[in-house]
């Protein structure tokens, strides 16, 4: 399924890296969807995450920790 906004890929098409002016490709390997998102709304709403408070759950496919890791690589 995909949104009517949503890029849409060719056959074939690659990701571009960050030398062709586009967004990088976060760790993970892939490009964040809605889905990504609503997933951990549902996790956060449901009986397991209860004793979960005070917390921020960062849902980026692995850019902040890249960017951290980047930053003391360069010390």
């Amino acid at each position: 399924m995909t949104s009517a906004n949503a890029p849409s890929r060719r056959s074939g098409e690659q990701d571009r890296g960050e030398g062709a002016g586009d967004w990088p490709v976060p760790p993970i390997g892939r490009i964040g969807q809605a889905g990504d998102v609503a997933a951990a709304a549902v996790f956060y709403s449901s009986d397991q995450a209860e004793f979960i408070t005070g917390t921020t759950l960062l849902v980026d496919g692995g850019m902040t920790a890249g960017y951290l890791q980047r930053e003391r690589s360069a010390r």
